[in-house]
């Protein structure tokens, strides 16, 4: 299974992303964050809006789908991509049934990535599942 995740930047400012990253790496390593870390996150002004781009509602129209010319700022995306290797042991005797199972993958079903693991779930499965 390949997860991919883009983000879109755009609307940050260099300064803004900085920031971002520095408060994400002193999370991940474990140290502890203070107020005024929080306050330096705070809501700022917005950026200015983009000018006006020179395209025409026939041009919008008439482009390929997928390829809508840009009507705002450039967008600016950021992707990750981690590989992960799933492996499916089947026991008749398994404690956990798939009804259970599904009832936790609803719960966590509000990210993309495992919804569709909960609909391949709801699908006819073997016995012994999971």
């Amino acid at each position: 299974m390949r997860l991919v995740s883009r983000k879109r930047r755009e609307h940050l400012t260099a300064d803004d992303i900085k920031k971002n990253k520095s408060f994400m790496q002193s999370l991940a390593s474990g140290a502890a964050v203070g107020d005024e870390d929080f306050k330096s996150l705070q809501h700022r002004k917005s950026l200015a809006p983009p000018g006006r781009m020179p395209t025409t509602w026939e041009e919008y129209v008439g482009a390929a789908p997928g390829a809508a010319p840009p009507l705002g700022r450039a967008q600016i995306l950021k992707q990750n991509e981690k590989q992960f290797t799933a492996l499916i042991g089947m026991s008749e005797d398994f404690p956990m049934g798939v009804d259970v199972l599904l009832d936790i993958l609803e719960i966590v079903a509000p990210f993309k990535h495992l919804d569709k693991l909960r609909r391949f779930c709801e699908a006819r499965l073997p016995p012994g599942f999971p």
